[in-house]
């Protein structure tokens, strides 16, 4: 599994409280470092708007999921 693979993964089991503080600190300036890509926003979006959705995992279900792979 690739880390934007991954990533979705995680963003789909968190709570719609839990995404929004995730993306906040996504988007904090934390020095020099390079600005998310249009993809990365758009993918960070696609996984909020999918929780909002309930298109969510229990973190049991995705330890679960993980063990069979």
């Amino acid at each position: 599994m690739g880390t934007k693979e991954s990533l979705h993964t995680l963003v789909d089991a968190l709570t719609d409280e839990e995404a929004d503080q995730l993306l906040e600190f996504a988007l904090m300036d934390l020095g020099p470092t390079e600005p998310l890509s249009e993809d990365d926003i758009a993918s960070i979006r696609r996984g909020l708007e999918d929780a909002r959705l309930g298109r969510t995992l229990t973190t049991e279900e995705l330890l679960d999921r993980l063990s069979k792979r």
